[in-house]
């Protein structure tokens, strides 16, 4: 019973850092594209961050779901 219980504790710590996460991202995606457009507003770089960052975050969720799907068939 309580190695269910620290796991869904664990869950919701997981799904809270996510959100910072993603909250990050978005708003230093956002920094980033206006610092773009403001000084080299010819060549969006900006756009290899956002894809790269992009992956590793999907890589990250994609993990995370798997991990919670094989902690919940134990």
């Amino acid at each position: 019973m309580d190695a269910m219980n620290s796991n869904t504790g664990n869950t919701k710590v997981w799904s809270v850092k996510m959100k910072l996460k993603v909250a990050h991202y978005i708003v230093m995606c956002i920094f980033l594209s206006v610092m773009n457009y403001v000084f080299t507003p010819s060549y969006w770089w900006v756009l290899w961050v956002i894809a790269g960052w992009g992956l590793s975050l999907v890589m990250e969720l994609i993990s995370l779901y798997y991990t919670e799907e094989n902690n919940e068939r134990k």
